[in-house]
């Protein structure tokens, strides 16, 4: 079983109300189970992506340098993970490393070094 991790993210704490994080983290483990993935980290972001230092996101990268095995990177959809390109290299590297594999949930997109086995099925 591939480990996983789950990214959760809100852009304000306005936004909580419209976006919950407890429904895209119902989402993602169930999207887990589904694909056979053994969440071991979850990650509860309320940030935008798009202004200044993320703390909490830089707190995940962190996690992930860490691993010595690929983790698959489970978001709800792909404005959860980032807005701008700021951080597109730092988890281009990661990928590189073959530590993360990107997963959207509700996406057939998922990153190159994914398990193809393991994929969201083609969009109908």
């Amino acid at each position: 079983m591939r480990n996983a991790i789950i990214l959760a993210r809100v852009s304000t704490p306005e936004q909580e109300a419209g976006h919950s994080l407890e429904a895209q983290l119902a989402n993602m483990q169930t999207y887990a189970e589904r694909k056979g993935l053994k969440v071991v980290q979850v990650f509860r972001i309320i940030e935008s992506s798009t202004k200044g230092y993320r703390p909490e996101f830089e707190r995940m990268i962190e996690f992930l340098k860490k691993q010595k095995q690929r983790h698959a990177h489970i978001v709800d959809c792909v404005d959860r993970l980032q807005r701008s390109f700021t951080h597109t290299p730092v988890l281009n590297s990661l990928m590189e490393k073959n530590l993360l594999e990107i997963r959207i949930r509700n996406s057939p997109l998922h990153s190159r070094n994914a398990n193809p086995d393991l994929a969201l099925p083609a969009a109908a």
